[in-house]
């Protein structure tokens, strides 16, 4: 039995979730079998209260030059 499971809530903070979900998995998945590249993944971390604004575009306008 997960320790982790039942009980009450954990609080968690956002690093602690910082993975990708099923969905992307699958999605990842099902790009890879079709023999094509998988394209890159940015997260916007919109829903972090802790996140200020410009750092959310800072940072994704630096991924985007990245990958230009």
């Amino acid at each position: 039995m997960d320790e982790n499971w039942g009980g009450s809530p954990v609080d968690l903070s956002f690093n602690d979730a910082i993975i990708e979900g099923v969905y992307i998995e699958e999605l990842k998945k099902a790009i890879e079998e079709r023999g094509l590249d998988v394209p890159p993944f940015y997260g916007l971390a919109l829903d972090d209260e802790s996140a200020d604004m410009e750092q959310i575009i800072s940072g994704f306008r630096a991924f985007v030059k990245s990958i230009a």
